[in-house]
């Protein structure tokens, strides 16, 4: 007789501590002829309207933290000559600038109300998820 006993308690916690983990992954990048693009994780609920606390709710779900690059404090000085210029950035140049740390992936390149925006996430580390527990 072959006892699951053992096997199941192993395979729970190894479920439950890597599903949220592991369940948005890097993607390649492919942006559109505006420079942007969006994951295909990335939540369809989410708009101006979406609370900060919404989002951090559904990041912490999801076992992620993120950052977030501005093109108008990021971009370098010719491609903002350019937003200046015509009142349109010129995101299909722009690469934003990585977070610190490893693990960053882009999560969204996308304009807001106060210009484009470079959302990137990370799998949160082992350490922050005790500390929150």
């Amino acid at each position: 007789m072959i006892s699951s006993h053992s096997v199941e308690p192993t395979v729970a916690l190894a479920s439950e501590s890597d599903t949220a983990a592991c369940a948005i992954q890097a993607v390649p990048v492919e942006r559109d002829q505006h420079g942007f693009w969006t994951h295909p994780q990335y939540p369809q609920f989410w708009d101006e309207g979406t609370t900060s606390s919404e989002i951090n709710a559904w990041l912490s779900a999801n076992g992620l933290q993120s950052q977030v690059t501005e093109y108008e404090y990021d971009a370098p000085d010719e491609l903002q000559a350019i937003w200046m210029e015509t009142g349109t950035p010129a995101c299909c140049r722009w690469q934003p600038t990585e977070p610190s740390g490893s693990g960053w992936f882009i999560f969204s390149l996308h304009d807001t109300e106060r210009g484009p925006v470079c959302v990137w996430v990370r799998q949160k580390p082992l350490s922050d998820e005790k500390e929150a527990r």
